[in-house]
């Protein structure tokens, strides 16, 4: 994917005036090559935290499996205008 507004470094001249528009819009259905529609995490406790560290109480031994549906989009209008002073400057 390239830039969404790019613009060259000549002036435009001296009296005129140039507007843009510019309409994006963007979803993602993936990430790292897995569906977001089912997105799996799976949380497991840090067994170097709490307690002694050459003990295992029976809470750290769980594991929490999160399953997410994620949404994303973006929908992004970029407006911008510029009007010449002088042959040399916008």
């Amino acid at each position: 994917m390239g830039p969404l507004l790019a613009e060259r470094a000549a002036t435009q001249g001296k009296g005129r005036f140039n507007s843009n528009f510019s309409y994006t819009y963007l979803q993602y259905n993936e990430f790292s090559g897995e569906s977001l529609d089912v997105f799996e995490v799976v949380a497991r406790h840090d067994a170097d935290i709490v307690g002694f560290p050459d003990v295992l109480d029976q809470f750290e031994q769980e594991t929490v499996g999160i399953g997410i549906d994620i949404d994303i989009s973006v929908q992004i209008l970029a407006l911008s205008a510029t009007y010449g002073l002088t042959e040399r400057l916008d």
